[in-house]
């Protein structure tokens, strides 16, 4: 009997220990439950990004305020939702030209171009125009600040050139910080005006033959900026991964955009300009037709595109600019910079074609500083590091050595993906991976550590000119 009472009083325990266990889960559930229910119960933020002098939207007739919403009992509470709800549910739907590319749920901040996302594919309506005489035929792809599209001209058109290769539309995106975009294509049109109405502005810099201003065909408030430009085939990145298939290119290519290159460089400098984003994806073949006996383009000639950072000598100077893969080192260490900072761009550019990948896939400013001082065979000078408002990166007038994710020129760790991507990378000097005489002189003019160092790219043309007629001559 006495074990007996045992076994029960045992299970008494156990049962009120559960019992205790349940209580005490539901106390501490009781407060995020009624914050639940606040949270249903309060009305749907408004945009917070409207401009400052812009007036809060007022609720339509016939629906009352939040705060009145809340006085009176539970029922009045219910039927004003469910009367709000029902008007809202009569709100025509926004006009969709196809339902399958513009979900319910895209987010209003990143809708622009026919109300898609940056990350979705537009479908344009057969026949929609952006002007009087230009009209839309096709998406082509995505950039920061907006959509390219090809364009042609209708056939009473008189404006628009009748380009054979056609025109490509750079639609700038409608919504930002105070239409920040929109001011942003009008200096790159202002800019592009002032290039273009020079006679000798070179073909390596691609023709904008004007811009359109055009309502949004779903929101009438709404404009978008269109700036037109002439038609390229393919970007130096894009061509090499889809017609070269990351072959290395000819040195007779390599040598002909380079003098392209330096061209606009010139050009650009000598007004005061400043590109700031030299790179390969910023830098158009004007076709893409392969040779008949190897992969190399039937035509070498390119076009530079992307002016939307280009800045001007007396513009304010940000920090930082540029792709990190082709930033500067006197960006990276924080210091004003200047033109030379585009001569560098072209020489990343340059020895990413020879090498086919990119060198500068570091973790950190420290790692990239360091991959530069094993790509041209010399320290940062001295002079440099002085000037230097990092120095937290230097230890006895040289860069802390890095433990961990490093990158050695020996080769050490695993090597990274081929033309890009993050991950340790076998870094070959340029002195010892460059065998022509003439791309290895160019390539360490380009690639000098500082830029007071660094000549100019007028200085560049005559000093390899030797070197650029060879190319002419073969």
């Amino acid at each position: 009997m006495r074990h007996a009472m045992t076994g029960v009083a045992r299970w008494q325990f156990r049962l009120s220990r559960v019992t205790n266990a349940l209580l005490h889960s539901l106390v501490l559930s009781f407060p995020f439950i009624a914050f639940q229910r606040m949270l249903r119960s309060m009305p749907p933020r408004t945009n917070r990004w409207r401009p400052r002098d812009a007036q809060p939207p007022q609720p339509e007739a016939g629906q009352q305020k939040d705060a009145e919403l809340g006085a009176g009992s539970a029922p009045t509470r219910a039927a004003a939702t469910s009367s709000t709800r029902a008007q809202m549910s009569r709100v025509p739907e926004r006009r969709n030209y196809d339902p399958a590319n513009y979900p319910a749920s895209t987010p209003t901040t990143q809708e622009f171009v026919f109300g898609t996302s940056k990350w979705q594919s537009p479908s344009v309506p057969i026949g929609f125009t952006i002007s009087d005489d230009l009209k839309l035929d096709a998406y082509i792809t995505d950039g920061t600040f907006g959509r390219c599209f090809h364009v042609s001209t209708l056939p009473a058109s008189g404006k628009w050139p009748k380009a054979k290769e056609g025109l490509v539309a750079k639609i700038m995106r409608p919504i930002a910080k105070h239409n920040q975009y929109i001011g942003d294509a009008t200096i790159e049109a202002c800019y592009l005006t002032q290039l273009m109405s020079h006679e000798s502005c070179p073909s390596s810099i691609v023709k904008f033959y004007g811009s359109v201003i055009f309502p949004d065909p779903q929101n009438a408030d709404k404009r978008f900026h269109a700036l037109i430009f002439e038609a390229c085939a393919a970007s130096l990145h894009a061509f090499w991964q889809d017609y070269a298939r990351r072959q290395s290119w000819h040195n007779d290519d390599i040598r002909s955009i380079a003098f392209q290159l330096l061209q606009c460089c010139a050009f650009l400098h000598g007004l005061g300009f400043v590109h700031t984003d030299i790179k390969h994806k910023n830098i158009m073949l004007k076709t893409a037709a392969l040779r008949s006996d190897s992969r190399r383009p039937l035509d070498a000639s390119v076009r530079v595109i992307d002016f939307g950072n280009m800045t001007h000598t007396e513009d304010y100077h940000t920090q930082p600019i540029g792709t990190r893969q082709f930033r500067a080192p006197e960006i990276q260490l924080g210091l004003e910079w200047d033109d030379k900072c585009d001569l560098w761009g072209c020489g990343c550019v340059l020895h990413w074609m020879h090498e086919s990948r990119t060198v500068f896939e570091p973790y950190s400013e420290a790692d990239q500083l360091q991959l530069m001082e094993e790509l041209v065979g010399r320290s940062l000078p001295q002079k440099l590091i002085a000037r230097s408002k990092r120095q937290h990166l230097f230890e006895g007038g040289e860069l802390k050595q890095r433990h961990g994710k490093t990158c050695s020129s020996k080769g050490v760790g695993k090597k990274g993906k081929k033309g890009g991507g993050k991950g340790s990378v076998s870094v070959v000097p340029i002195s010892e991976g460059v065998k022509d005489p003439g791309l290895q002189g160019l390539l360490l003019d380009l690639l000098e550590l500082d830029p007071l160092d660094r000549l100019p790219a007028g200085t560049l043309l005559t000093k390899y000119d030797s070197y650029f007629r060879e190319g002419v001559l073969s």
